[in-house]
């Protein structure tokens, strides 16, 4: 009996969660039409992200979702989209934002018309541990966990560091 053979975009997946050296499979609905992976995923050595990367056939797009752990009061929702707002003038790529409680990170590629490979993945994967920062995560913390004005969140995140380090510098790997 012939192998059936793998979509290109199922593949791309499993590729990338080879090269991680991580053990997800890689799920799919019965037509075809769309991949999907979720798994636990280490920012800062310390923390759990939840990560989504989702491809498209029929629209060749994949999406990749980051969920930070920290959880937002519905009280403090509209202050935590003009945070987002701000927090996302200083993210290269990709954009915060507000999925029900959770802060996430999202990007989306359009791919229609070429083979995309683990690279780009592994390239927004690094990009979206950018974008939750230390100095991210501070304000996000103080957003959720303190009664502090917008403005005074943003005036500390937009403080110079002591140290003379603005933490905006690329990641390495990049």
């Amino acid at each position: 009996m012939a192998k059936s053979k793998k979509h290109p975009y199922q593949a791309l997946l499993e590729d990338t969660m080879a090269a991680w050296l991580w053990e997800d499979e890689v799920e799919y609905n019965e037509d075809g039409n769309f991949y999907h992976i979720s798994t636990l995923y280490t920012v800062d050595k310390t923390s759990g992200y939840r990560m989504f990367l989702e491809a498209y056939v029929s629209s060749g797009l994949i999406k990749f979702y980051l969920y930070s752990p920290m959880l937002i009061p519905e009280k403090r929702y509209k202050d935590a989209c003009v945070v987002l707002n701000r927090l996302n003038k200083n993210i290269y790529c990709g954009a915060l934002d507000l999925s029900g409680e959770s802060v996430r990170y999202i990007q989306t590629v359009d791919v229609e018309g070429f083979a995309p490979e683990v690279q780009l993945i592994s390239n927004i994967r690094n990009a979206a541990g950018n974008a939750f920062r230390p100095k991210i995560v501070e304000a996000l913390g103080v957003l959720a966990f303190t009664k502090l004005s917008v403005e005074d969140i943003i005036a500390q995140y937009e403080a110079p560091e002591e140290n003379g380090d603005d933490d905006g510098d690329l990641p390495e790997e990049l």
